[in-house]
């Protein structure tokens, strides 16, 4: 299961337009506004199909996205409030935001990131199999443990990733666009959405809060989109590098729990020779292992 995740999300990316136009009850764009979302489009050198406009059922949602990884299936889409609430140099900003995501190569980043998260999932489970089997067999300990250090590393470490990944797309609508409209967008957001309660920790937002988004745009002086792409690319080399070294470490743990699973087969098959052969070809100081002894029993 967890290594056909990032199958099933690589997927869920593919088939998002199809799935947004039957959920949002989606349009066509008027002629106008696909002329300029087309030309936002083209400065931030990301090609789509078309513009969609995603109704919210009269819900004040002021929002926009992009979805598709190919070209000829990707679309913007609009909410009808953002359309009724934003100027159309704010809507460009909002866009240029949603490409930048695209551009940046975000969707592989996160794609990146599930990977070692479900890696590092599987050597820790193996690890804890292997030298802690009395405290693994107990399920009560182990949900215990996946719910108070699993998840809140995910959540953490994932969040700062997802902070970074929107200053980021901020910077490239900035820079495809112009400072003040983003700005400008950003401050009707603010009194559109509100701030969040203070008790909550920004460490555990996925996106920062709008002040620093505005603060981070208005403190950049130089807007390169060269250089986005350039430091998007180096984190995702930097997963990608994280990823194989998880690979190589999994290996010896997994291929040990692996020949456990045929152990155990063997086992209740009654196959004594094979339950014997495969005892044999453990290390030396797993055949005290309690569940090596127990097979053998």
């Amino acid at each position: 299961t967890l290594v056909l995740a990032p199958f099933f999300l690589f997927g869920l990316y593919i088939l998002s337009p199809r799935l947004f136009n039957w959920a949002w009850k989606t349009e066509n764009a008027n002629d106008e506004l696909s002329q300029r979302i087309s030309e936002i489009s083209e400065k931030a050198q990301t090609k789509i199909a078309g513009v969609k406009i995603w109704n919210t059922f009269n819900e004040p949602l002021p929002n926009a996205a992009v979805a598709g990884l190919l070209s000829r299936f990707r679309f913007v889409y609009i909410t009808d409030f953002l359309l009724d609430v934003f100027t159309n140099n704010q809507i460009e900003a909002v866009v240029g935001h949603e490409l930048g995501h695209l551009k940046l190569g975000h969707v592989m980043s996160y794609l990146l990131f599930s990977i070692n998260a479900i890696l590092l999932a599987i050597i820790i489970k193996s690890l804890l199999i292997i030298f802690c089997p009395y405290f693994y067999i107990n399920s009560t300990l182990t949900y215990i443990l996946e719910i108070v250090v699993f998840v809140p590393f995910f959540a953490i470490v994932f969040t700062a990733l997802a902070r970074y990944c929107e200053r980021q797309a901020d910077l490239f609508s900035s820079a495809i666009t112009c400072k003040e409209s983003f700005v400008s967008s950003m401050n009707i957001l603010k009194l559109l959405v509100g701030t969040k309660p203070k008790w909550f920790p920004k460490w555990l937002l996925t996106h920062p809060e709008i002040e620093d988004r505005i603060e981070n745009v208005n403190n950049t002086s130089e807007l390169k989109i060269t250089k986005l792409i350039k430091d998007s690319k180096v984190l995702r080399y930097l997963l990608l590098v994280f990823a194989v070294i998880l690979i190589f470490v999994s290996v010896y743990p997994v291929t040990i729990v692996l020949n456990w699973s045929n152990l155990y087969n063997a086992a209740q098959a009654g196959n004594c020779r094979l339950v014997s052969d495969l005892c044999n070809s453990l290390p030396e100081w797993l055949n005290e292992h309690p569940f090596v002894l127990e097979q053998r029993s």
